[in-house]
């Protein structure tokens, strides 16, 4: 995700290597880096960072178990009794945040409540979703699927990237893709994802703009598509249209946070 100052949320994980050379554990860290000063600000180990709005608000999950974290704040969500599994991944303006609940989208209107309890969003028919952004208008992202759910981090390709205007869904154009995910969406509601031609292809970062679907990969120069540059996924889109996603370079297998622009 990126804000409208260019700050944008980079995770990782690092595995530990003992003597024998096998890998004892895993660790996921995040942090806010600047993409115009470069300036980096680490947000702890163990934290899942996946939104940041423009007060520099984080939704995700930090190391105390906060849903809901930044600067002044910080907010356990409920899952409302529904139970299952629960994991938040967009934030707007107002501290408003999506996730998805028990493999339904999920929206908590007012996170600062007690208890934070969630509102599920339709799934059309579909058997699971997730929401994965919310613009300053209350207009959610994500998808949906009929067949299976792996979450934000892992696209369902069988899905199919949704909108949730208010509590009225709309699936967004699929084009020649047979499957997609809708990953943020700005104020103008420009809505960035990927998309795939098959549950076993790999996915190219796309746009959906005044509900066309864009593939932005035509954006690469003929000398970048020469070399074998391809973007694989768009994450984030921020109020300037700035586009935070995935590039690939499959001559040399290199793998990066990139700016679109």
């Amino acid at each position: 995700d990126i804000n409208d100052a260019g700050e944008a949320l980079v995770s990782y994980t690092a595995g530990v290597v003992d003597s024998l050379g096998q890998t004892t554990a895993f660790y996921n860290f995040s942090y806010l880096q600047n993409v115009k000063s470069k300036a980096v600000v680490y947000l702890g180990q163990d934290t899942d960072a996946f939104a940041v709005n423009n007060s520099g608000v984080i939704a995700g999950r930090d190391n105390q178990g906060h849903h809901v974290f930044g600067p002044d704040v910080a907010y356990t969500l409920n899952d409302g009794g529904v139970g299952g599994h629960l994991e938040v991944y967009g934030i707007n303006g107002t501290n408003q945040t999506v996730g998805v609940v028990d493999y339904r989208p999920a929206v908590w209107r007012d996170p600062a409540s007690s208890p934070a309890v969630p509102a599920l969003l339709d799934t059309g028919g579909f058997a699971h979703g997730y929401a994965a952004a919310i613009n300053t208008a209350g207009v959610s992202v994500g998808a949906v699927s009929a067949t299976s759910f792996f979450g934000i981090d892992s696209p369902a390709h069988e899905g199919q990237a949704a909108l949730w205007d208010g509590e009225a869904l709309t699936l967004l154009e699929l084009g020649v893709f047979s499957g997609s995910d809708a990953w943020d969406i700005n104020a103008a509601g420009n809505v960035v994802g990927s998309a795939s031609v098959s549950p076993d292809a790999a996915t190219v970062a796309v746009l959906w703009h005044e509900g066309e679907l864009i593939d932005l990969n035509a954006y690469l120069s003929e000398d970048q598509k020469a070399q074998g540059w391809t973007l694989s996924y768009a994450s984030g889109i921020n109020d300037s249209g700035w586009i935070v996603g995935r590039s690939e370079e499959h001559t040399s297998e290199l793998q990066s946070l990139s700016r679109i622009s």
